[in-house]
């Protein structure tokens, strides 16, 4: 999922509820800073006269700095990595998929270039 879908559904809830009830799964962040979903929206209904575009503040949406999601997920008894480098990405989805399969949910938050 998405950054911005992560942080707007509820993470701890789900998170300790993973824990709490021994139901660990696995949650990628495709972590590019912003809710993209929504800033792709603002534009056809406000149009190119609205404060975000004429700013560039886009309140809500733009997520830098962004929350240490590893640190929620720990937080919530989840493991957490993060991943800046695309070679990293599979030897760690391997060991976050072995700590689901122990019992534990897992965060991996994913760095992806801003815009994607």
């Amino acid at each position: 999922m998405g950054d911005g879908a992560f942080i707007y559904c509820c993470p701890t809830a789900a998170l300790w509820a993973a824990s709490f009830y021994n139901a660990p799964h696995l949650t990628v962040i495709f972590n590019n800073g912003e809710y993209r979903a929504l800033r792709g929206i603002w534009p056809l209904v406000y149009g190119g006269d609205s404060f975000s575009e004429k700013t560039g503040e886009w309140v809500g949406v733009d997520f830098t700095p962004c929350p240490d999601y590893t640190l929620i997920a720990q937080a919530c008894g989840a493991y957490g990595q993060r991943v800046e480098e695309p070679s990293e990405l599979k030897p760690v989805i391997r060991k976050a998929l072995g700590i689901v399969h122990g019992g534990q949910a897992a965060v991996l938050d994913v760095i992806i270039e801003k815009g994607l």
